[in-house]
C-alpha cells in the first residue's frame, strides 16, 4: 500500500508514523512543488494539509489528487490560517463531492496526528471512498411542527423491523428542538449528540464511538438512535465539519442513517445535514405558512446560497387529507412527490406522540403505515427486491411486543 504525506515535518507525522499499524510505504512531500511532482503516481492513501497550498486554489490540488490517484483513501487538513472561511468551505464541499475525510483547522500538530491516524488505523470502519458505504437521508420540514421528526421516526423503525439484516441508524440533528427522545419514550439521558461532540470537533469519532452513543430500541437491535440534547442553547457551538465528520462515520457505520435535520436553517444541525445528504426528503403541510410562506422565505435566503435547488428535494406532504393535494403542492414547489402520508384520525396520531410509541408501531392506520411503507422503499433502494410489498398490518400486541 502506497501513500503520500503532503505534510511540513512537524509533530503531526511523528504522530502519524508512531501510530502506523500495518505495513505501508510512505512518500513525503514537504512542500507543493513536491507534492505536484509525486502526484504522477498513483496512491492508495493521501493526507494533504492545506497550509501547504496557501497561494494555489483548493480546486486545483484536490482536482490533482481525484484525476491521479481516483480510488485513494484522501483525508484533508483545513487550516484556518491559510485559507479563510469561504475557501476553506470550498474544500469542504469538494471533499464531500469526492467522498474524502476532513480534519477540522484549529487544533495542535499531535491533535492533527492523533485525527489522521484514527481515520487510517481504526478497526471497524470502511473505507468512506468505497462504494459500499451506507446512505445518508435528512428529513426537515418546511415548518415548525409539520412532522419531519414524524416521518424520520416511523421511517427508520419500519426499515429496521423490514430489514433486520440491515443496520440503521437514526440521529436527531435538530439541535434547538431535538423529539425523537420523547417520539421513542427513551429514559436513557446519558446519551446523546452532545457527548460525542469533542471527538466530532477533533476529527476522531469513530464508528465504535458511534455506537456507543446510540441507544438501542426495544427487540429491534438494528435500530440505533442517537438522540438529541437538552441543552438547546448549544445548537449553535456546533460548526459544518462536526456535522460533516458524523455523518461520515455514520455513512461507514450504518447501511441506512435517517436523519432528523429540523426545520430552522440558522444552525450547522439543520444545514449541513441537509446539503451533504445522499438523499433530501422536505416535509409540508398544505398550510399557506407552510410550503408557501415559511419554505419560500428560507428558500430565498438560506437555502439557494447553500446549492440546494428544489430538483434535489424530494416532498412529503403530511397530515394530507384528501388525494391530490401533495401534487399541486409539489408542483407549485418544482418539486418531486414522494408521498402523501394522511392524517391518523380519530386522535390516535396524539396517542402514539403522548404515549412516545411511534404510529407505525402501534399500527393504528394501515393508510398510514403503507405510505411509510413507500418511504421504505425508496430508503432502502438496491435493498429492496421488485417482489417486495407493504408488510400485511400486524396484530397490536404483536406491534407492541417488538418493545419490550
Amino acid at each position: 500500500m502506497n501513500a503520500l504525506f503532503a505534510l511540513k515535518q512537524d509533530a503531526s507525522l511523528e504522530k502519524i508514523l508512531e501510530n502506523k499499524k500495518f505495513e505501508i510505504n510512505i512518500e513525503i512531500a514537504q512542500d507543493k512543488y513536491v507534492f505536484m511532482n509525486k502526484m504522477r503516481s498513483q496512491f492508495d492513501i493521501v493526507v494533504a494539509n492545506c497550509n501547504l497550498f496557501e497561494d494555489v486554489y483548493p480546486w486545483e490540488w484536490m482536482l490533482t489528487i481525484k484525476e491521479k490517484s481516483p480510488a485513494a483513501k484522501v483525508i484533508i487538513i483545513l487550516d484556518h490560517e491559510v485559507y479563510d472561511a469561504s475557501l476553506q468551505e470550498v474544500v469542504t464541499r469538494l471533499s464531500n463531492d469526492f467522498g474524502y475525510l476532513i480534519v477540522p483547522s484549529g487544533q495542535s500538530p499531535e491533535e492533527i496526528g492523533t485525527a489522521v491516524s484514527n481515520e487510517l488505523f481504526k478497526p471497524n470502519v470502511r473505507n468512506t471512498t468505497s462504494t459500499d458505504l451506507g446512505e445518508v437521508i435528512s428529513i426537515w420540514s418546511t415548518s415548525n411542527k409539520d412532522g419531519a421528526s414524524t416521518i424520520a421516526g416511523n421511517t427508520a423503525l419500519a426499515i429496521a423491523q423490514k430489514f433486520p439484516e440491515l443496520r440503521v441508524g437514526l440521529i436527531d440533528l435538530n439541535l434547538k428542538n431535538p423529539e425523537i427522545r420523547t417520539n421513542f419514550n427513551l429514559t436513557d439521558r446519558g446519551r446523546n449528540n452532545l457527548k460525542i461532540r469533542p471527538k466530532m470537533q477533533t476529527g476522531t469519532l469513530s464508528s465504535d464511538d458511534l455506537l456507543a452513543a446510540c441507544l438501542v430500541y426495544g427487540r429491534l437491535k438494528n435500530l440505533h438512535i442517537l438522540t438529541g440534547s437538552s441543552r438547546r442553547d448549544t445548537a449553535f457551538d456546533v460548526t459544518p465539519e462536526m456535522i460533516h465528520h458524523l455523518l461520515n462515520t455514520a455513512k461507514a457505520t450504518f447501511d441506512i442513517t435517517i436523519v432528523d435535520a429540523g426545520a430552522q436553517p440558522d444552525n450547522a444541525g439543520t444545514i449541513s445535514a441537509v446539503r451533504l445528504a445522499d438523499h433530501k426528503w422536505l416535509v409540508t403541510q398544505n398550510y399557506f405558512s407552510s410550503f408557501k410562506l415559511s419554505w419560500g422565505e428560507w428558500f430565498d435566503c438560506v437555502w439557494k446560497y447553500c446549492g440546494i435547488e428544489p430538483k434535489d428535494i424530494a416532498l412529503i406532504v403530511n397530515r394530507s387529507t384528501k388525494s391530490g393535494e401533495g401534487k399541486s403542492i409539489s408542483n407549485h414547489l418544482g418539486m418531486q412527490l414522494l408521498a402523501e402520508v394522511p392524517n391518523i384520525m380519530g386522535g390516535e396520531g396524539l396517542r402514539a406522540v403522548n404515549e412516545g410509541i411511534p404510529a407505525y408501531q402501534l399500527g393504528v392506520s394501515e393508510e398510514f403505515n403503507e405510505k411509510i411503507n413507500e418511504l421504505v422503499r425508496s430508503a432502502a433502494g438496491k435493498h429492496v427486491s421488485s417482489n417486495d410489498n407493504p408488510e400485511k398490518k400486524q396484530g397490536i400486541f404483536k406491534k407492541l411486543s417488538s418493545l419490550f
